[in-house]
């Protein structure tokens, strides 16, 4: 990668107002990722079709636009469900819920927040 800038070298407004549009520039996708430019900004997508994936902070979750069925049969489901914004930005499609961590073992018919208060049922749709 260039450098934008000698050490000591004099620096004009213009040449600082190019470190953005520098940065973005130098952004790399990696695989299963795109990468679309708009103007100033950079939108950083998921490449593939929508529904659910594993992606993500290394938590392991399973990112959801709705809640799964409840489990059937012993052990817990553990989910991170987007809401309307980041489904739209992670899965392309909206989300229903409140990007937090839900859960639910067997056999409780419903599933429960993780993290914080939140006005949604945990019953699947």
């Amino acid at each position: 990668m260039r450098e934008l800038f000698r050490q000591g070298q004099r620096v004009t407004a213009r040449e600082l107002n190019e470190i953005p549009r520098h940065t973005l520039r130098s952004i790399k996708a990696g695989p299963g990722i795109r990468i679309m430019p708009f103007g100033d900004t950079v939108s950083i997508m998921l490449d593939g079709p929508s529904g659910q994936k594993n992606v993500g902070g290394g938590d392991g979750l399973l990112r959801v636009l709705a809640l799964p069925a409840v489990p059937t049969a012993p052990g817990t489901v553990k989910v991170f469900w987007l809401d309307s914004t980041q489904g739209t930005i992670e899965l392309g499609s909206p989300g229903t819920g409140d990007n937090q961590e839900w859960s639910c073992t067997y056999p409780q018919d419903r599933y429960y927040p993780q993290d914080k208060y939140t006005t949604l049922s945990g019953v699947p749709v």
